[in-house]
């Protein structure tokens, strides 16, 4: 696995041109040029794991769209994997944040009422996607107490991005 870093963003790097995988954490911002690393990093199959993005800026989204539109242009299908709350939220508003790729799981906001517990929770979509898109919130055990975990926002707000437009 290669290691990376783009101003704000660290970018872990590995498999071949079949499949490759880019774990990204840290800042979206204006400090990052991901569209230079093209070349490197397309695939037939590119797995964006965004679990590790805390801030996303304007300048940032904006490069985080260009980047995953050349990765299309290249032919890449892409897949969404473990994606951070602060994207999921981007990814609702604008629908090319998505780029048409497939998400597999994304974080989401839980509430614990029992230990007051707030969590960021992975939600399968694959296990889940139907209730998703019903605008369901699965019901999770909370990792603390074992009580029952709800969605700590309204579900039209998170599970947006899931709805075929």
């Amino acid at each position: 696995m290669a290691t990376t870093t783009h101003g704000n963003l660290t970018v872990s790097a590995s498999g071949d041109a079949a499949e490759r995988r880019l774990a990204l954490a840290g800042r979206l911002d204006e400090t990052v040029a991901l569209v230079d690393h093209l070349g490197g990093w397309g695939a037939e199959v590119v797995v964006l794991e965004t679990a590790g993005i805390q801030a996303i800026n304007s300048l940032g989204i904006r490069e985080w769209m260009h980047f995953v539109a050349g990765l299309n242009g290249g032919g890449a299908r892409l897949v969404h994997e473990k994606c951070s709350e602060v994207l999921v939220e981007q990814m609702c508003f604008i629908p090319a944040v998505r780029a048409g790729g497939a998400v597999r799981s994304f974080h989401a906001p839980y509430y614990c009422q029992r230990c007051d517990l707030e969590s960021s929770a992975l939600i399968d979509v694959e296990i889940h996607g139907e209730g998703l898109r019903a605008m369901k919130a699965p019901g999770l055990p909370c990792p603390q107490c074992k009580g029952a975990m709800t969605l700590a926002d309204v579900p039209e707000r998170i599970f947006a991005f899931l709805v075929e437009h």
